[in-house]
């Protein structure tokens, strides 16, 4: 059963496009013969080699299909149908017994593994390309600590999904490697099914196990994952105890002073975690590999059918307050109390139908005497919970008293009561921090509240909303607790407050600005002196503040223009070093284009290029926006045209300018590398001109060159026309093949030069050459004027044989890499069995005693030629007769008969003989006929298999089936209304 599983998965893999199926068949033909020698039996050449697993993966993917594809044999394999049964029925078992039949010890390194099993999933130019993007991957994560061993050493999976996170998510990994950023994920992702597919080579340390009701265990304090710590930054301690418990998703406890340390899904450790927020973010990462469907289906809605959304998309990021990316283009709300978070990932277990046994998470009580938590009690330091609200109300007041407005004061006392679920929730302190009246320990709290990173990243998202609010608690217990009076306080406040300033700007209104601009004017920019901009401006502010802006309608247009940058008219969110070091980039690109020779540079291709650092630094989301940004950098080097910037006043060539980019090549390029290089034109219009450009030619599967780059010398190539022509002297044409022979031939010179050029990639470059004397269609060369067609040189071959066989036919098809063309060989001979065809003199016929036997076969409009086997009434011809001679017969001499078919096909005759008046159009009337008289008409299968069985043709293959069956059921129900 092992290999016929193994069998099975690759078909499958092959089937799905991972691999091609000659990939396919060769891995499986080499694995099982590696298992036999391991196994002590001896392999010959025949043991399970490519030919006999081609066959058995035709009859196993004939038994996959059921019917529709593959090879029938008279009695199929138990052992076949059991395997495809296991993998419909039972995918567990399945999967199960494939992993058993894949855990053959190895003593290869994982690395020599892991690349000989990419050589099954990617061409050769990829394996070696991934090569490199290994070690830049690697390179990267060593320096950064994301990883402490070399790549090819990780065998966790969670060590391996954080180097893709790395990959799909760190800036400065996709700014660094931003024209390779799509191959470097696809590396991760085949590295990680690799592993994932041998769980043989799988390390995973046993994690801590105890339920909430069990007794608790000891356990190290969880490292701080990186994912929550910036770069170049340093971990707090945990604050952690030492006791462990398990999540119980069926009696969800209270989860407050708590921090999770470690979790596992489907049996597999994801490693350590140190935050709910990360937490929940690694198991939707987790789930989101396993049911993506299930999880975008809830983008932009609440999964507890609550208001707020749980998952969206890049255009909701900003109706989010904690976002965290999951995958490209889908983001989690993260804004929830640890509680909140298992309660979501309950509700996402079951949406997506996963045992709660499949995802164990363990957590430990913060203890109360950690270093970085803020110790509230003690005498005089905090009121009782029941002052809460009278402290907050006397902040209020103060606030009032200090000239604060009314949405000021809310924002802050919103602000402070956030944090203070968030200290709780990191175990910086377990109180309110209304109820804290020493500012010192008040402004301690604020410093290590900033230690978190998700929350420092949260406060920076708000513009320091959080910082600012605290300090400004800060302030007031400062003032309430200093040994000056108020008093002598209070009118200072006030008086920095009524500073009137045009240039003045206090720090909550930069604030406030700044937001809002960059929340709501980022991709088109703020418009001063326009109504209907500061209308949306004040719109916003309210919606955002509770109240409006105090500020008069040309303050609003002064302040915009103080926290933003001005281009053409229009107010933009302001620029970081980041930002700038961006642009210079860009617009050097640019300027570098134009230096090699560009006509234009295409802003269509700008933006493609620099898609997503646009969008992460800059708040770009479209061409138009990234063309303002362009010309207000271009210091007249540059202008702006139609859709492109150019230097100069010739206007824009795409054509010359990929054709001077190609004429640098001097061996042939596949699109990634001819883009790379032509980067400043759209990549479709770079495929359109490499396509409808004739000196530049198709040499492999997206691949071309430029073929006056060819190394062949003008000497040499006199001499191959003079070989040519004198082929044709004698042949109204030549081949590829034997132009190749000619070369390697006559021709040494160039067949050296020329090495590593495929037939068809010399071919085409010879063809644009030798336009001028020679006409190269497909693989057919013949002299200029003279060109012949795939059915014209099939036409000529069979004139120049009395006797041909399918064998040479076969051969001729071969070397011009096509199918036999049969209606122009029949046109001329006349096939008189499965393996021979005699010219058409060779034989006469009795047309119309032969055709008053067929008329006496007939009694309808036609007959599939299947019932038509007997044949001793049949006038002589010296052949004996059979299916292909009256195949023939119907085809090329019948004066009431005609054939009705497909196809001819090498191997069997199939179709019908239909009287030529009968009211049939082509091959598809006659099916619709056919099947308005069957009772085939349920479904596609019944009505292929009629066809099949009554032998119309040979495969269950008909394209346009769907239509066919409609009308005949419409046919077959007004037959049966006119019969009543």
């Amino acid at each position: 059963m092992s290999e016929a599983v193994i069998m099975l998965n690759a078909l499958i893999a092959a089937r799905e496009g991972r691999m091609s199926r000659k990939d396919a068949i060769v891995a499986v033909s080499s694995k099982l013969r590696s298992r036999a020698k391991r196994n002590g039996i001896e392999v010959d050449d025949i043991f399970r080699n490519v030919n006999g697993i081609t066959l058995q993966m035709s009859t196993m993917e004939y038994i996959l299909t059921d019917g529709e594809k593959g090879m029938k044999k008279s009695s199929m394999p138990k052992l076949f149908q059991d395997a495809v049964a296991m993998y419909q029925n039972d995918r567990a078992t399945y999967e199960k017994m494939l992993r058993e039949a894949r855990n053959v010890p190895d003593t290869k390194s994982i690395q020599d593994q892991y690349f000989a099993w990419l050589e099954t999933q990617v061409s050769p130019a990829q394996l070696s390309e991934l090569y490199m993007i290994y070690t830049d991957i690697e390179d990267f994560c060593l320096k950064r600590s994301v990883i402490k061993k070399k790549l090819f050493s990780l065998t966790n999976l969670a060590d391996i999904r954080k180097v893709m996170n790395t990959v799909d998510s760190n800036k400065v990994f996709r700014f660094t490697y931003k024209k390779k950023l799509s191959k470097m994920s696809s590396a991760m992702r085949f590295y990680y099914r690799f592993v994932k597919e041998h769980p043989e080579l799988l390390t995973q340390a046993a994690p801590m196990k105890s339920n909430q009701t069990a007794t608790p265990m000891e356990t190290k304090p969880a490292e701080p994952s990186p994912e929550l710590i910036g770069y170049g930054e340093t971990a707090a301690p945990s604050t952690v105890g030492t006791v462990a418990y398990k999540i119980d998703f069926t009696n969800i406890q209270s989860l407050a002073f708590t921090q999770p340390t470690e979790y596992s899904y489907f049996e597999e450790e994801q490693g350590k975690v140190n935050f709910w927020t990360q937490l929940y973010v690694q198991v939707v990462k987790c789930l989101m590999d396993d049911y993506p469907d299930v999880l975008r289906s809830y983008i932009n809605c609440n999964i507890d059918g609550q208001s707020r959304c749980d998952f969206t998309d890049e255009a909701g990021i900003s109706s989010m307050t904690a976002p965290k990316k999951v995958q490209d283009n889908f983001y989690l709300e993260t804004n929830l109390s640890a509680t909140d978070i298992v309660g979501k990932i309950k509700k996402l277990l079951d949406l997506c139908n996963v045992d709660y046994e499949n995802l164990e998470v363990y957590y430990q009580k913060r203890s109360s005497t950690a270093p970085q938590t803020i110790s509230t009690t003690g005498t005089g330091n905090c009121a009782d919970s029941s002052d809460a609200e009278s402290s907050k109300e006397q902040f209020i007041s103060w606030m009032q008293q200090t000239g604060s407005a009314l949405g000021t004061i809310r924002s802050y006392v919103s602000a402070i009561g956030q944090s203070s679920k968030a200290a709780n929730e990191y175990g910086v302190c377990d109180t309110d921090l209304f109820l804290i009246e020493d500012a010192n320990k008040l402004q301690q709290l604020l410093d290590e509240l900033l230690k978190v990173p998700v929350f420092r990243n949260l406060n920076a998202q708000q513009h320091n909303r959080f910082r600012a609010a605290i300090s400004k608690l800060v302030a007031y217990r400062s003032s309430t607790t200093a040994h000056t009076r108020p008093e002598e306080k209070l009118p200072e406040l006030k008086t920095v407050e009524a500073v009137i300033n045009p240039q003045y700007l206090s720090e909550e209104t930069r604030i406030r600005y700044t937001e809002i601009l960059a929340e709501h004017f980022g991709e088109d920019g703020y418009q001063t002196g326009r109504p209907i901009f500061r209308g949306r401006f004040r719109r916003f502010y309210a919606e955002k503040y509770g109240c409006p802006p105090a500020e008069t309608d040309d303050r609003i247009d002064e302040i915009m223009s103080m926290v933003g940058t001005k281009r053409d008219n229009r107010v933009f969110p302001k620029q970081d070093d980041s930002q700038n070091n961006l642009i210079m980039e860009i617009v050097s690109d640019i300027l570098s284009a134009f230096d090699s020779g560009a006509t234009a540079v295409y802003i269509e291709a700008v933006y493609d290029k620099y898609q997503q650092p646009l969008a992460d630094y800059l708040h770009i989301y479209n061409q138009d926006a990234l063309a303002s940004l362009l010309m207000a950098h271009a210091n007249g080097k540059y202008t702006h045209r139609y859709s492109f910037l150019t230097n100069n006043w010739s206007g824009a060539n795409a054509q010359e300018d990929l054709l001077r980019i190609m004429k640098m090549f001097h061996q042939p390029q596949d699109y990634a590398a001819i883009h790379e290089k032509a980067w400043f034109l759209p990549y479709e219009r770079t495929k359109t001109i490499l396509v409808t450009t004739a000196s530049i030619v198709k040499v492999a599967a997206e691949t071309y060159f430029y073929a006056p780059n060819l190394p062949v010398s003008a000497d040499e190539l006199a001499y191959l026309s003079s070989l040519m022509n004198e082929e044709l002297s004698y042949h109204s044409h030549i081949t590829d093949v034997r132009l190749m022979q000619l070369i390697a031939e006559k021709c040494p010179s160039i067949a050296i030069n020329t090495d590593g050029y495929t037939t068809y990639g010399l071919r085409n470059c010879l063809g644009y050459i030798l336009r001028d004397q020679f006409a190269f269609n497909g693989p057919i060369i013949t002299l200029k004027g003279k060109e012949l067609s795939m059915a014209d040189v099939f036409t000529e071959f069979a004139k120049d044989h009395e006797v041909l066989s399918v064998d040479e036919l076969s051969a001729l098809s071969d070397e011009m890499s096509t199918l036999i063309y049969w209606d122009s060989v029949l046109s001329e001979m006349i096939r008189i069995s499965a393996t021979e065809l005699l010219r058409k003199d060779q034989i006469k016929f009795d047309v119309e005693a032969i055709d008053e036997i067929l008329d006496g076969m007939c009694p309808g409009d036609y007959v599939p030629l299947l019932e038509i086997n007997l044949f001793l009434c049949f006038p002589n011809i010296g052949h004996p007769w059979n299916s292909y001679l009256l195949e023939s017969y119907l085809f090329g001499f019948s004066r009431k008969f005609r054939l009705l078919h497909s196809s001819f096909i090498k191997t069997g005759v199939y179709g019908a003989m239909v009287r030529k008046d009968a009211d049939f159009q082509d091959y598809r009337a006659l099916l619709v006929d056919v099947l308005s008289k069957s009772n085939a008409l349920d479904s596609t299968k019944d009505a292929l298999q009629y066809i099949v069985d009554k032998g119309y043709q040979q495969r269950r293959r008909y394209e346009g089936i769907e239509t066919v069956i409609q009308e005949a059921k419409l046919v077959k129900e007004q037959r049966e209304k006119q019969e009543k």
